[in-house]
């Protein structure tokens, strides 16, 4: 049995099929396979023991690439817009450029609402991004850091209260006690995400 791939022994030494097919409506090609199946099971096959599995563990090695993914992490391209999210970016730069100061943005679920916010705040640098649920402060903070890895992020719910982050993650809740609006002068914020 093979994984369908690019594999060097895919390409060489091994057996993959890729065929679907009715025994009544192509008898013979299903005979052809059954047959080679057969002797291939039968004189190219062992039986798993333990010995033969101790064997394998002892002369098995981690792949190389492997390896390095495990030394620096997986090496996974920076997310770059894509789709609704560029048609978006465009009408937010144009409307600033008119002079607007507010936007709103309505996208189902999926469409990468967070990314967007993330990728329109790349020319500020004090930002606030406010949600009515934890989980999404902390989905937020992710992106956030992913797509600006040089920036200085914190939290400022009712659990964790950084100081001098130049980007903000809070919730609503705690956000709007009196107590804590009173910390950011107005025009603190360059970015407001809600």
């Amino acid at each position: 049995m093979g994984s369908s791939n690019l594999s060097f022994s895919g390409l060489t030494s091994g057996v993959e099929w890729n065929y679907k097919l009715s025994k009544s409506e192509h008898l013979n090609d299903y005979r052809h396979f059954s047959e080679v199946f057969e002797e291939l099971f039968n004189r190219c096959s062992n039986p798993v023991t333990d010995e033969l599995l101790k064997e394998y563990s002892l002369k098995w090695k981690k792949p190389k690439l492997v390896k390095a993914e495990e030394q620096l992490g997986p090496i996974l391209p920076k997310p770059e817009p894509r789709g609704a999210q560029i048609e978006a970016l465009y009408y937010l730069k144009q409307a600033r450029l008119e002079g607007v100061s507010r936007g709103l943005v309505a996208a189902a679920t999926g469409v990468g609402k967070t990314h967007l916010a993330a990728f329109d705040t790349l020319q500020f640098k004090k930002i606030l991004f406010i949600a009515h649920r934890g989980e999404i402060v902390s989905q937020a903070y992710d992106i956030f850091k992913e797509l600006r890895p040089k920036s200085d992020l914190g939290y400022y719910t009712g659990e964790q209260k950084d100081k001098g982050a130049d980007i903000y993650f809070s919730t609503v809740q705690t956000l709007s006690r009196e107590e804590n609006l009173e910390l950011f002068h107005p025009n603190y914020f360059d970015y407001i995400v809600i």
